[in-house]
């Protein structure tokens, strides 16, 4: 180090004396953080005169606190003179440690102040598999895109699980959940429409011409009871029409499964019609895979919403990918 004599310093050819140990039980535990930073600026600058101007502190409070420092650890890690000030072979080892320690705490903490001005970080997110599989993967490709420090990893799981205990940032539910300490936005009322392949309707002789006329039709069934299903359609009023009728049409059908995937993947193969959630089968339609069958039916609408614990801090990469869906989810 440079030539820095402390005003404490003893005269030229003094031996310093090693520093008394704190009679504190367990010295350890009164450790002052900004103490070693302080010693690490000393070494680091080379002397008490270039850490005082760096950290813009008088010369004399930078000596106090190496010195609490010394007697905290019972041990010296300075040696002074008039001309020089060294590192001990204790100060050595214990600069070398806290150093890189306090590197990556400042490390940390630069990256929370960032996570508070750019989203980054994990986001975990639950969905139904029904629905997360077809709706979610565009969704997220825009929103990662936009957001390259944010990583999303989705759970697709039929069960629901309990967000809170489970670890997740937010969730896709069928239905306001019951759970406390939930927040919720609502994403959009679904509900699901009458759906069938170009082919099997070609197939058939064409589409059914009234709800009644399902029943002649084979159908893809969702969760059935050996072939059969009972299916409640609300046709939807035209105009000004005052209501919405409600008709009970009984269906068979030789396919049923309890994964709506499977169900949207099998009309489109041509196995017949299927009841499918709007959001699903539209992205079908889109694409031609599907034709629409009894436009004017559709079941009673079920709210789907986006939940999230409950918090007064929530994470900012949370924040950005909630409000997203919020805005980009298909209506």
């Amino acid at each position: 180090m440079t030539a820095d004599r402390e005003p404490e310093a003893a005269a030229a050819g003094a031996q310093p004396a090693r520093p008394p140990v704190d009679p504190t039980p367990n010295a350890l535990a009164g450790l002052d953080l900004g103490d070693i930073a302080v010693f690490v600026q000393v070494v680091n600058s080379g002397g008490f005169t270039a850490a005082a101007r760096t950290l813009h502190a008088p010369k004399s409070s930078i000596s106090r606190q190496v010195k609490r420092l010394e007697r905290r650890l019972g041990t010296q890690l300075l040696h002074r003179t008039t001309r020089a000030i060294t590192l001990t072979d204790a100060g050595r080892d214990f600069h070398r440690r806290v150093a890189t320690a306090l590197a990556e705490v400042d490390d940390a903490v630069i990256a929370v102040v960032d996570a508070h001005e750019v989203p980054r970080g994990v986001v975990r997110f639950t969905a139904p598999p029904d629905l997360g599989a077809e709706v979610l993967p565009a969704l997220l490709a825009a929103f990662t895109a936009k957001h390259p420090l944010v990583h999303v990893e989705v759970d697709l799981l039929a069960r629901t699980p309990d967000l809170v205990e489970a670890g997740y940032d937010l969730a896709l539910r069928v239905g306001r959940p019951a759970e406390h300490g939930l927040t919720t936005g609502k994403l959009q009322d679904m509900s699901f429409r009458l759906y069938a392949s170009p082919g099997y309707l070609a197939a058939a002789g064409g589409p059914p011409d009234t709800a009644a006329d399902l029943a002649d039709h084979s159908c893809v069934l969702f969760r059935a009871d050996r072939g059969r299903a009972r299916w409640l359609l609300h046709r939807r009023p035209a105009g000004d029409g005052a209501g919405a009728d409600v008709v009970e049409v009984d269906v068979r059908g030789r396919l049923a499964a309890n994964d709506m995937s499977f169900v949207r993947r099998a009309a489109i193969a041509g196995a017949g019609i299927a009841l499918l959630p709007r959001l699903v089968g539209e992205s079908a339609v889109a694409t031609g895979d599907l034709t629409p069958v009894l436009p004017a039916y559709e079941t009673a609408s079920i709210p789907l919403y986006l939940t999230y614990p409950s918090s007064a801090h929530v994470p900012l990469a949370v924040q950005a990918l909630r409000d997203h869906l919020l805005a980009e989810f298909p209506t």
